[in-house]
């Protein structure tokens, strides 16, 4: 169980200044979890409004007639990201990160069957 409280007028803000391009507040009072949270929703929000990548040109991904399934797809292929993108930010705050990576590092999300994982494209050591 995790707890969430949402701020509407926040949302919206938030939806506003990423529309127009502008930096991102600091809430009064400074961050905690819940208002990381919804500025992490928000721009979720933001890149699914987006689509799948133009790069993505499988079959497997191109919406279909099932919109529902591509949308679950791309949250899917999003999340995953998220978490790739997460565990690199704690490997630079660790200091494991120039081990493994180079200072620019390109990768894809690659799916095989139920499992999702990553590929390095470019930036790998």
């Amino acid at each position: 169980m995790y707890p969430i409280v949402f701020n509407k007028s926040r949302a919206e803000q938030l939806i506003a200044r990423i529309g127009e391009g502008q930096d991102i507040p600091a809430p009064a009072g400074g961050w905690n979890s819940d208002q990381l949270l919804q500025v992490a929703g928000a721009f979720f929000f933001a890149a699914m409004s987006h689509g799948p990548p133009a790069i993505d040109k499988s079959a497997e991904n191109r919406a279909s007639g099932n919109g529902d399934t591509a949308t679950r797809t791309l949250s899917d292929d999003l999340h995953v990201a998220i978490d790739f993108y997460s565990d690199l930010t704690m490997m630079v705050c660790g200091g494991t990160y120039d081990e493994r990576f180079e200072p620019e590092l390109q990768a894809v999300v690659v799916r095989e069957g139920s499992e999702r994982g990553f590929k390095i494209v470019r930036g790998g050591k």
